[in-house]
This record gives structure tokens, C-alpha cells and sequence, in this order.
């Protein structure tokens, strides 16, 4: 016999009826497990990375950020692999699911998917209704695991699905269905659903949702054990170092003459790079001008409308004489240039043999070329 108790959480506390006919349970009357109501814990298919199977629950426990609008400290999970790397995710309140759990004692909570596992085993395809008071659920199997559910809150008249089989797929909808509905509720399935009863549902082989773990000792115990343990090691740490402590007290003495020396000998190379940059810089104050490179580069910028009358080189610096048609447009062009700096425009008079403007400028190189 199938004694399952419908719970849904009150003002507080979980109210249990019974399968079938919604009777309101009380303290004597029997039951083996209790079902979850679908308001209290939410069901969802996700699409899962392939992962060792022992790291989906912490990969499905980080996503949870992302896919639940709760706080993940006062949320708990559980999670069935459905294949198609995809995962059934089960997400509960911490503090609902511990009125369920003080409800149950120590029988199984499930899920109605549970219910039907076995039927949904036998088929390709199988999809169900299940009708329990406040909420109906639409289960969608393929291949004997849940594809899809979704919920919907009983508003009005709960036999009344016509409105909601609008908005599922056609091809959803030629899926063979079952329907399930308690037996206070008014009973008219989809055309074509197989009506069963709660005598027919297989609740023997549910596993079980939520399922604590096995624990062994109690945490006081452990912790006993553990400080038993930690203060049984320490002696034997101490007892094994009385007998080396002036060994490793030599050897830090030697490690620290060690660094001594090595410390004396960086100083001595910081010092000798110190001279060494010196030493560059003085060579690279003293390296010559690169002739032929300050020439081209004269020569690109005044272009061939000018004619250089005089050119003088000083170190890094120039002075230029030449006669061109457009001093102003050359000077600039030095300005603009990336090879010279601080160019001036000394003088400017007309060249009466040329028609032309005879000018001269100054300026130097940027860097020696």
C-alpha cells in the first residue's frame, strides 16, 4: 500500500494529507513518505558541462548565483544526472526544508517525478499531469528521464486544463499522458490521458530527495578525536625536535653568515653597474655625429625647392643658408619633423638673382642620428 503524505508548507509549519483523497493527516494516522509540494521546492533542467559526476553537485551549487534569485547561504540543492549532459536540479530553502524534514521524521521526501519514474522506464516518451490541491505539475519523460516541468498554481477550477494544454507544443501534446489527480479534486483528464490512482503509482522504488547524509561520530566526538590526535602528534613533533633544535640553530646561523655575504657582494655589483651606466653616458656624450644620417635627414625635410648655400654641423646642433621660394612652408616642416628640434628662423631677404627668398635657420637634431 502506497502511504504517501502531500505536504505544503503553513504559516510556519508543514501540513500533511493524504494521497489521494487530500484528508488532512493527524499525529496517529500512518504514512511512509512524504511528497514535497512543488511550491516549496523548484524543479529545473540544466544543461551541464562533462564533469566527473563527484564535481556536478559544486559546479551546480556555484551556478546557482545565476539561475536562482535566492540566497545561496539559505538555499539547498540536490540534483539527478538525466544524461544528454543535462541535470535535474532540485532548489529548496534551508529553512523549509528542515520544517520538512522535522514532518517526515526519518521517512523519504520526494518529488512527483519520482512517482513515475517506473511507467516513464517502459516508454520512449511519457508525459503526466499530476493534480494535487493548490498546484499541477506537467511532467515530460523521454527515455525514462525527466525532460521538462512545469508548474502551475491552481487558480479556480483544477480540472480545467484545456487553457493550459493551449500553450504546450503539438508535438509535446502526441506524447501518450497520465493523469493524476487527488481524489477531492473534480476528475476530467486531457482527452486520451490514462487516469491512475495513488494505488497504481510506484512510490517502492523512489529514491528519495534531499537525503541527508550518513554521519558517523557527533560533531562534539570528532572534534574530541581531532584534538586527541593534533595533541598526540604535537608531543611527538616536540619530542623529535629537543633532540635536533641546536643542529638547526647552527644551520641558521650559517644561513645567516651566508646571506651576509651574499648581501656584501650585491652591494659591490650595484656599485659597479652605477659605474659602468656612468661610463656610457660619458662614450655616449662623446660619440660623433653621424654625417651622412643628419644629411638625409636635412635633405628629406627641405625637399628639392630649396638650394643649401652654407651648411655648418656643431655637435648635435645646425645652421643653415639656402634659397628657396617658400621659407616659411620649410620651416615648418622642421617643426613638424620628428629628426629636429628648436628650429628658428634667423633671416629672410629676397634673392634678386633668383627671385627667390634667402634665408637662414638653426636648430638640433633630436637625439644624434
Amino acid at each position: 500500500m502506497n502511504r504517501v503524505a502531500c505536504g505544503e508548507e503553513h504559516e510556519g509549519r508543514i501540513v500533511l494529507r493524504r494521497l489521494g483523497d487530500g484528508r488532512e493527516l493527524d499525529g496517529s494516522d500512518p504514512f511512509d513518505s512524504v511528497l514535497v509540494s512543488r511550491l516549496d521546492c523548484d524543479v529545473r533542467v540544466v544543461e551541464i558541462p562533462p564533469v566527473p559526476e563527484r564535481e556536478v553537485h559544486a559546479l551546480l551549487r556555484y551556478r546557482l548565483r545565476s539561475l536562482y534569485p535566492g540566497s545561496s547561504e539559505e538555499t539547498v540543492i540536490d540534483h539527478r544526472l538525466i544524461g544528454d549532459g543535462r541535470a535535474l536540479l532540485l532548489i529548496m530553502r534551508r529553512d523549509i526544508l528542515e520544517l520538512y524534514r522535522r514532518a517526515a521524521g526519518r521517512r523519504r521526501l520526494l518529488l512527483p517525478f519520482e512517482l513515475f519514474e517506473r511507467q516513464a522506464g517502459r516508454r520512449d516518451a511519457l508525459r503526466v499531469w499530476f493534480l494535487a490541491g493548490s498546484w499541477q505539475e506537467h511532467l515530460v519523460f523521454r527515455r525514462g528521464a525527466v525532460e521538462s516541468s512545469g508548474l502551475y498554481r491552481a487558480d479556480g477550477d483544477t480540472s480545467e486544463l484545456r487553457p493550459l494544454e493551449q500553450g504546450i507544443p503539438p508535438e509535446t501534446l502526441a506524447i501518450p499522458a497520465l493523469y493524476f489527480a487527488s481524489a477531492a479534486e473534480p476528475t476530467e483528464p486531457p482527452p486520451g490521458a490514462l487516469v491512475v490512482s495513488a494505488a497504481d503509482l510506484h512510490v517502492g522504488s523512489a529514491a528519495g530527495v534531499f537525503r541527508e547524509r550518513r554521519r558517523g561520530l557527533s560533531w562534539g566526538l570528532r572534534v574530541l578525536a581531532l584534538a586527541s590526535l593534533a595533541a598526540l602528534l604535537g608531543l611527538l613533533v616536540l619530542y623529535r625536535f629537543v633532540g635536533t633544535v641546536e643542529r638547526r640553530a647552527e644551520a641558521l646561523r650559517q644561513a645567516a653568515a651566508d646571506l651576509q655575504a651574499v648581501s656584501a657582494r650585491i652591494l659591490l655589483l650595484q656599485d659597479e653597474i652605477g659605474d659602468l651606466e656612468r661610463s656610457i653616458g660619458v662614450l655616449e656624450a662623446r660619440r660623433p655625429l653621424d654625417v651622412y644620417a643628419a644629411l638625409s635627414a636635412v635633405g628629406r625635410t627641405l625637399g628639392g625647392e630649396a638650394t643649401i648655400e652654407s651648411l655648418v654641423l656643431r655637435g648635435g646642433a645646425f645652421q643653415i643658408e639656402a634659397v628657396a621660394s617658400d621659407p616659411l612652408g620649410i620651416m615648418e616642416r622642421f617643426r613638424r619633423s620628428e629628426s629636429f628640434e628648436e628650429a628658428k628662423l634667423s633671416q629672410v631677404v629676397p634673392d634678386p638673382r633668383t627671385g627667390a627668398e634667402r634665408f637662414s635657420f638653426s636648430g638640433s637634431f633630436r637625439g644624434k642620428p
